[in-house]
């Protein structure tokens, strides 16, 4: 019977190591390939173009050229996702007030803790 155990242990250990290192590795090859990429700053360019680069077979004249576009760009660009963000947190919040107003006392307690799971996972991804 321990040995049954410590067999089916060892086997749990081991295919949580493997989910562990798949996804691991998922996640590097994602951020490689483009689809995931730090939000703002060089590293999501650099990401951007790294796809591109791929995909279309950029040459090193063509990086360069797009990386310039991408920088001239960067600009306009934050200042609309900072837009975007402001606009859709004020109307998260004006959602979750009228949320509220449906609830139970007991039922606001446990969702003011389901929406603070949710901003602080929202923030951990960078959104």
């Amino acid at each position: 019977m321990i040995k049954s155990t410590w067999r089916a242990a060892l086997l749990l250990g081991a295919v949580f190591l493997g989910g562990v290192l798949a996804g691991s590795g998922g996640l590097v090859l994602a951020h490689r390939a483009g689809f995931v990429a730090a939000p703002g700053g060089r590293r999501s360019t650099e990401a951007y173009l790294h796809r591109l680069t791929g995909d279309l077979k950029l040459d090193a004249r063509q990086q360069d050229s797009v990386r310039a576009i991408l920088e001239r760009y960067r600009p306009a660009m934050d200042s609309l996702r900072q837009d975007v963000d402001t606009k859709f947190t004020a109307l998260r919040l004006s959602i979750r007030g009228e949320i509220t107003g449906v609830l139970t006392p007991e039922q606001r307690q446990r969702y003011d803790q389901l929406t603070q799971r949710m901003d602080a996972e929202r923030k951990r991804m960078g959104r």
